[in-house]
């Protein structure tokens, strides 16, 4: 054997046993080393914590895949976003963020955890598109609406009742309108059938939206209003359903002489006036039970994935909520008279943070039921 062969290399043309076992040693060694130490960081980067119920993640594990440099002082608590000459400035604790000296808004505040800033899972996407980068690092799972076959979405007002107005000229029948498509699209997207009451600024009197809902046949009614007040001070997200003060004697009645009761195989049965006038009031009790257990859900979904006061649940005499003959809610998604919340639902992100949030709150309402039957 020539004295400059190498002892670990077996000879040309000659592997043996204990040879291979030498070279896979050498081979895995580093792969070891760089498993157990170099590995450990990237996992922690990509670790997803929790604060007050909402799902943050670190910035520079969202910004590095987009090619965009981040820099955080920790005494000012700023952070600098950099790529393509623009720059994003952001401070933990707020709410807004500076992209190029203009002021945008966040869903939700950074915020800093173990030293190190850390976004909200649903403000990703907002801040990345801001450098034009569509391939972000958290993904919205689909919603599942268990047990929900179709559904009634009702965009308030339009045509020539334009609804509450902002002092800058912004209409209720316009957001309503944008925010009910939107959360048609993602229902839809989830293969739940979707009957609007109205898709287009056309009016439609209130009466015809109840005929539409309850010709319809669907699961839930969701009517979708924006809110005003005199007071400009005034904000918040709440959601009505039917109060108890409504007469369910008197719907029970009217819905006996007028709807006919189908049995579980489609059939129409044929049942007395009385025992349709006694099935009838039963469902509207038992109706009112479960729209305002929804409109909990909802508002809990907003309470936690946006920055919106949330004013609660609440009960009236509405008309498309009495006349419903479904479980059905009426929402109002923020103030227009309030300048930061007009301006807000100028925003065509945040309109749809607020439809993405409506629809993974029926989701967890179909959840809590689909438990509830088992």
């Amino acid at each position: 054997m020539s004295s400059s062969q190498d002892p670990f290399k077996p000879a040309a043309g000659k592997t043996t046993a204990r040879g291979r076992t030498l070279l896979l040693v050498c081979l895995l060694l580093p792969v070891i080393f760089y498993s157990g130490c170099a590995g450990v960081p990237r996992k922690e980067k990509a670790a997803v914590c929790r604060i007050s119920g909402v799902d943050y993640v670190p910035l520079v594990s969202v910004c590095a895949p987009a090619g965009v440099r981040t820099e955080y002082d920790a005494f000012s608590g700023k952070t600098r976003l950099f790529k393509n000459r623009h720059e994003v400035v952001l401070r933990s604790g707020d709410d807004v963020m500076l992209f190029d000296g203009e002021l945008r808004h966040l869903q939700r505040p950074l915020q800093v955890y173990r030293g190190s800033p850390v976004i909200a899972s649903c403000c990703v996407d907002s801040l990345l598109a801001s450098f034009g980068y569509a391939g972000t690092a958290v993904t919205q799972k689909t919603p599942v609406f268990h047990g929900i076959k179709k559904v009634v979405i009702d965009a308030g007002h339009g045509g020539y009742d334009p609804g509450a107005m902002g002092r800058n000229g912004l209409k209720e029948k316009t957001v309503t309108l944008d925010i009910s498509k939107r959360l048609a699209v993602i229902m839809r997207g989830a293969g739940v059938k979707v009957v609007m009451t109205r898709s287009i600024d056309v009016f439609v009197p209130l009466e015809q939206r109840v005929k539409i809902a309850n010709e319809s046949g669907a699961d839930l009614f969701i009517s979708v209003h924006i809110n005003a007040s005199r007071q400009r001070s005034l904000n918040g997200f709440e959601v009505y359903y039917v109060s108890p003060q409504v007469n369910d004697y008197k719907r029970a009645k009217e819905a006996a002489g007028e709807y006919t009761l189908r049995l579980d195989d489609g059939q129409a049965a044929d049942v007395p006036y009385e025992a349709k006038r006694i099935l009838w009031d039963m469902f509207y009790s038992y109706s009112r039970a479960e729209s305002s257990v929804l409109a909990g859900h909802i508002c809990s979904k907003i309470a936690g994935e946006m920055q919106m006061k949330i004013l609660g649940v609440k009960n009236a005499r509405f008309h498309v909520l009495r006349g419903a003959n479904m479980p059905a809610v009426l929402i109002e998604a923020g103030f227009v008279s309030n300048p930061s919340e007009e301006a807000q639902l100028r925003n065509s992100r945040y309109r749809q943070r607020l439809a993405e949030c409506i629809a993974r709150g029926l989701e967890s309402y179909t959840v809590e039921t689909m438990a509830c039957s088992e």
